[in-house]
């Protein structure tokens, strides 16, 4: 389950790798029976994750409206999408191109998870940023990405 491998020649594995890093965050078959325990054993330990998770969302999702971004909110994955117009960035695969160069912080335009010129126009806006990070990472990134907003 999202394990495998590919083999040709070198330009035609160039497409399979520019493709393959977006449709995985994580290959899960290692994980598979200790999830399957987790789900008839583990569910104060579920609980207690999904409520950590909950406080990181929105927690980041606080702290991105305050800078300027509009969020739209999520609630069964671990990513918050943010559009960045509000702080005067029109395209968002340019902007996330400038966020590290800016603040230090990377994110992911929506855009890229589908054929170039094939997004849907909501999707052209939306910037994705992970919250399941530590909690000092969390903090650090907010930091850093107030800098777009110095109001």
């Amino acid at each position: 389950w999202k394990i495998g491998w590919a083999c040709g020649a070198a330009e035609l594995i160039a497409g399979v790798r520019a493709a393959k890093q977006y449709l995985s965050y994580v290959g899960g078959a290692p994980f598979q029976p200790a999830v399957a325990y987790a789900l008839n054993h583990e569910d104060p330990w579920a609980e207690a994750l999904r409520d950590a998770m909950e406080v990181k969302r929105d927690g980041l999702a606080t702290a991105l409206t305050d800078i300027g971004f509009e969020v739209h909110h999520c609630a069964g994955t671990y990513f918050l999408c943010a559009d960045p117009r509000p702080l005067g960035f029109a395209d968002s695969t340019e902007f996330c191109e400038e966020l590290p160069h800016r603040a230090g912080v990377a994110a992911i335009p929506m855009a890229a998870f589908c054929d170039p010129g094939g997004a849907p126009e909501a999707w052209n806006h939306l910037v994705r940023f992970a919250f399941c990070k530590r909690d000092a990472t969390l903090e650090e990134a907010i930091r850093r990405l107030s800098v777009l907003n110095p109001s």
